[in-house]
């Protein structure tokens, strides 16, 4: 028990690497298990194919995010988990998108842009506004939710009324009810597992490498919580389903701040950092502008455009280094 307690509270970066490792490695075989066991649950009852695609795919792609922000505020590490909100934002849209155009070209649907991406700005401003006075408060949080419930019954009537492309997760027809019970309780126990032992090695290389937790959490944390993003994406991309790609980012980033951000803040109140406010803030607001900029006349993002976005990564990475947060 003592080794064990050593382990845990160790400060060898070789270690505290491993969990780090271990906790993005976790968080992605969680996400899959949970994403494969819910569709092949709703299959199997028949239930209506948009209603996966909204509650499996955008959800679990996002799940990563709420529980290592909802458990690092739990802990006293808000800044990981503000950080990792606002990183995975930016990350989405310079990184993701940007890897993405660099590929194929992103076609971008004139819904999206007429509808879609100034409601994303629109949440993201508020985010930025409530962040003004120090603290994601309870009241903030509910206001949050509430505007969440609202969104989730907007695309309930869009998708009534429009024919929707869904993207889903290949699954096995012969999985049992029982079988997707057991992936669906093993996916939420990875991703609670994976989110300890990122936030454990995190912020450990975060002392040893005198970079602040915030850092970590706008960097490393925010990255490999985009990861399922990323896959979802390319694989959207590359199989000509380039508006459902466009639209797990858009929705990705939505439920980051309503419901992750939302739900987070109403348990516990988040403390915000006053390098958010001056830097991380201004920093999602404007690559989420860049993205309506780009694709705003051509519907579209090109190669260049692509480049582009993930040269105002590397920027951001730079800089969240440099200042040390």
């Amino acid at each position: 028990m003592e080794l064990l307690i050593n382990i845990i509270e160790t400060e060898n970066i070789i270690l505290l690497s491993l969990f780090l490792a271990g906790g993005l490695y976790a968080l992605l075989k969680g996400g899959d298990a949970l994403i494969n066991g819910a569709a092949s649950l709703s299959f199997s009852y028949k239930i209506d194919p948009f209603a996966i695609g909204l509650t499996v795919v955008a959800f679990g792609t996002s799940l990563p995010e709420f529980f290592v922000s909802f458990i690092s505020n739990l802990t006293g590490k808000g800044d990981i988990g503000i950080g990792n909100i606002l990183g995975s934002n930016v990350a989405n849209i310079a990184l993701v998108l940007g890897i993405s155009a660099v590929l194929t070209p992103v076609i971008m649907e004139k819904m999206t842009m007429r509808v879609d991406l100034p409601i994303t700005i629109f949440v993201s401003a508020v985010f930025y506004m409530f962040m003004f006075d120090g603290d994601i408060t309870r009241i903030n949080g509910f206001v949050l939710v509430l505007m969440f419930v609202t969104y989730i019954y907007y695309v309930y009537r869009r998708a009534k009324s429009t024919k929707n492309k869904l993207i889903f997760e290949e699954i096995e027809a012969h999985n049992s009810r029982m079988k997707d019970v057991f992936l669906i309780l093993g996916g939420i126990a990875g991703l609670y597992l994976g989110s300890a032992l990122t936030i454990r090695g995190a912020s450990g290389i975060a002392f040893a490498l005198g970079a602040g937790e915030l850092a970590i959490g706008l960097t490393i944390v925010s990255i490999g919580t985009s990861l399922p993003e990323l896959a979802a994406s390319i694989s959207a991309f590359r199989t000509d389903n380039a508006e459902i790609g466009v639209g797990n980012i858009i929705g990705s980033n939505v439920f980051n701040v309503l419901f992750v951000l939302g739900i987070s803040s109403t348990v516990k109140p988040f403390s915000v950092n006053p390098d958010n406010i001056t830097y991380w803030g201004p920093a999602m607001l404007f690559v989420t502008v860049m993205l309506f900029m780009l694709g705003r006349k051509t519907n579209r993002l090109s190669k260049k455009s692509g480049i582009l976005l993930l040269t105002i990564y590397f920027i951001y990475l730079i800089m969240t280094f440099v200042l040390k947060s």
